[in-house]
């Protein structure tokens, strides 16, 4: 097998210093038992358990990765690189006939853009038609950046534009601009957010191409494509309600995101629950998710926060909250905190999304 480079690797070897290297086959420190073992060795002496399928854990660094690949007879090269480690970022195995699927449609489609990559990806590990018009639309919810950012540049553009058709836009846009506001009564808010995203979803859609100069049209077809991306999305679930909006912190708009899914069999089903997750960014902690989860008259409550350190200043406090919503009526089930906001940073319509550059420190199902 040629040789295949790694991060940090000893020169030759592809693999980690101080670590033996890996024979070809196995994936992560020990892979599956019976694989290429060297006889003799001492740190294989003790038999080890076959995986049960194709889809097991481990630990994946670059030279591990391609290792694999080459040993399901897919060529090591960068772009399969890139494939695999997409797939692995959405909790996808590694096959041979997937890896394909993926090249071929990032070929097609994607023109060998990285973010395209990632969406032919994010549209799979969904189950969605990876089409053109999906795939500009989850780019844009991916590489776009939040809400509050994409109808800031549109503010400027429609008011750089100085056209009388783009009042009902301008409008619509002052309106959301108003909302945001922690001292007001949030729930009417979030129902003013929907509305007026709505509305303005409908006016840019009357909008015809000569109206438009091409900066304008560039900035109102991003928020065609974000909001294609959210009725996509949530299109799969009609139990789903969905609504992006912003909070003002020290003049800032903070991105946030309230999602509330309801499933089962009514309220009599065994298996019915009431799922509410939101997702802030808060200037001192970071992104934080929070995941209520309701069975019945059970509440159980899980807080995904950027990191460990944020979790070690979070977690002293979950005695005192499980006591206020004690008293406030919720028996609560579980209470936990997780360093792993980092995993839903971008929308929490996606699965969670493992960063690239810690795959190495990360299990994923190969």
């Amino acid at each position: 097998m040629p040789e295949i480079p790694g991060n940090n690797s000893v020169p030759g070897t592809g693999v980690p210093p101080g670590r033996q290297p890996v024979p070809p086959g196995l994936t992560g420190p020990g892979g599956p038992a019976g694989a290429g073992r060297q006889a003799g060795a001492a740190e294989d002496a003790a038999p080890r358990p076959l995986p049960t399928s194709k889809r097991f854990f481990g630990v994946h660094t670059d030279a591990s990765i391609m290792a694999r690949l080459a040993a399901m007879g897919v060529s090591p090269t960068l772009g399969n690189l890139r494939i695999a480690q997409q797939l692995l970022r959405y909790g996808q195995g590694l096959e041979p006939d997937l890896v394909s699927q993926v090249a071929q449609a990032w070929a097609q489609l994607g023109q060998g853009d990285p973010q395209r990559l990632e969406a032919v990806v994010a549209l799979m590990a969904r189950g969605l038609p990876i089409t053109g018009p999906n795939l500009q639309a989850m780019t844009q919810l991916l590489a776009g950046g939040p809400l509050a950012h994409l109808l800031a540049r549109l503010t400027m553009a429609v008011k750089a534009e100085g056209s009388p058709k783009l009042g009902p836009i301008g409008q619509r846009l002052n309106g959301l601009w108003q909302l945001g506001h922690l001292d007001r009564d949030l729930i009417g808010q979030l129902k003013d957010f929907r509305r007026l995203l709505g509305e303005l979803r409908e006016e840019v859609d009357r909008l015809g191409p000569a109206d438009l100069s091409p900066e304008l049209g560039a900035e109102l077809g991003r928020f065609r494509d974000l909001a294609e991306a959210h009725k996509l999305l949530t299109s799969q679930h009609p139990g789903t309600l969905y609504t992006p909006f912003f909070i003002w912190q020290q003049q800032q708009p903070l991105p946030a995101e309230l999602l509330l899914q309801e499933e089962g069999g009514g309220s009599e089903g065994v298996g019915s629950f009431l799922k509410l997750t939101l997702a802030v960014d808060t200037l001192t902690l970071g992104r934080v998710v929070v995941e209520f989860v309701a069975v019945r008259e059970t509440l159980s409550l899980r807080l995904d926060v950027p990191d460990d350190k944020t979790r070690k200043r979070v977690e002293p406090r979950l005695v005192a909250l499980r006591q206020r919503l004690g008293q406030r009526g919720y028996a609560v089930d579980q209470l936990t905190c997780r360093p792993d906001g980092a995993g839903r940073a971008v929308s929490t319509l996606l699965p969670v999304r493992r960063d690239l550059k810690k795959l190495a420190r990360a299990q994923g199902v190969l």
